[in-house]
């Protein structure tokens, strides 16, 4: 027996139909293994690049310290000064266990040169005039050391930035700055980076933030470094290029 053509009709529009279905529940099968086989893949790649980046940082710093552990001067940067004591002359008391430093020896801790602000302590350490002086040698090399760890604290925030280092990596350089971030040196190597643009806007945000926020750095930067309290200071970075 023929069937009527509208029944025959219908019958192709249900194969049509099913066909239809199979072949879009197969896709979207294929289609979801895809997509978690691409996130696993993406993770693994992400977790690959925040080792190198941790590799690459790790082995920045290596060098930055076997330099300290050659020379036991350089320790000085991390000597512990007796909080009673006002900011200046704190800050005196760093510079001076540098610029006197003596091996094995007791060391005076006063600095006798008359300072108001990093930049006048910059002058101090690079005047031509008095440029090999023992003392303006010591601070420089405590001064190199100070700023190679800013920009190794620079490069881990850059990696941060880019979702390639993760916070609990960030938190081990992010550190430096509470652990030395109140030396005059240091302050004055975050001051001569922001004149000349040597890091960006987004690392001088974060340093803005750190100093005004805790009441260790603000101190010291108030007292030698009062401009970086404004957050215009962030909009000046690379002044000294212009």
């Amino acid at each position: 027996m023929v069937s009527k053509p509208e029944n025959i009709a219908s019958w192709i529009t249900s194969v049509a139909t099913l066909v239809i279905a199979i072949i879009t529940g197969i896709g979207g099968c294929i289609g979801y293994k895809a997509y978690v086989e691409y996130k696993n893949m993406n993770e693994e790649y992400k977790k690959m690049n925040e080792l190198s980046a941790f590799s690459s940082l790790d082995e920045s710093e290596r060098r930055i310290f076997e330099n300290v552990i050659r020379d036991d001067m350089l320790t000085a940067l991390w000597a512990y000064i007796p909080e009673h004591l006002s900011v200046k002359e704190r800050v005196d008391k760093q510079l001076g266990l540098i610029s006197n430093y003596k091996q094995d020896k007791p060391v005076d801790s006063s600095f006798n040169y008359k300072w108001q602000n990093v930049h006048d302590l910059e002058k101090y350490i690079y005047d031509s005039e008095h440029y090999y002086e023992s003392k303006r040698m010591r601070l420089r090399k405590c001064y190199n050391l100070a700023e190679g760890i800013l920009y190794l604290i620079f490069t881990a925030h850059n990696a941060k930035d880019r979702a390639i280092l993760g916070d609990e990596y960030w938190f081990i350089y992010s550190g430096y700055m509470y652990d030395i971030g109140s030396h005059p040196l240091f302050i004055a190597a975050i001051a001569y980076g922001h004149d000349y643009g040597f890091y960006n806007k987004r690392f001088a945000t974060m340093l803005h933030n750190t100093y005004t926020s805790n009441e260790n750095l603000k101190g010291v930067m108030l007292e030698i470094y009062p401009e970086m309290k404004d957050s215009s200071w962030i909009e000046t970075i690379g002044k000294n290029k212009k």
